[in-house]
């Protein structure tokens, strides 16, 4: 039995200009993207003051959030913060696209 899922690409350009639309007719502040280099050793990663993580990428790959995946968000009253399971290696990118809360 051969099983055939068809799901179209997003292209992030295009739901980003969606997005900026959005915000020009809601007043609504657009997301902005933040960008670490792994280590090896380091698995928590922080968002800036008042944002929160949206969406997670390592190596140009989205990653899955909740316990048994790749991350979990913790917030310790003050920042967001990002704790991967395992730490991304040397010089892997972590892109975080974090919203204004």
């Amino acid at each position: 039995m051969n099983v055939r899922i068809d799901k179209p690409a997003l292209i992030l350009r295009e739901e980003l200009a969606r997005l900026a639309g959005l915000e020009q007719r809601t007043g609504a502040v657009p997301p902005t993207a933040l960008g670490y280099a792994g280590d090896g050793t380091t698995k928590t990663f922080a968002c800036r003051a008042g944002h929160q993580p949206g969406v997670v990428w390592k190596d140009g790959v989205m990653q899955r959030q909740g316990p048994g995946d790749a991350y979990v968000v913790s917030y310790d009253g003050f920042t967001h913060k990002v704790v991967f399971a395992v730490a991304p290696a040397v010089a892997a990118r972590v892109d975080i696209l974090q919203w204004r809360v």
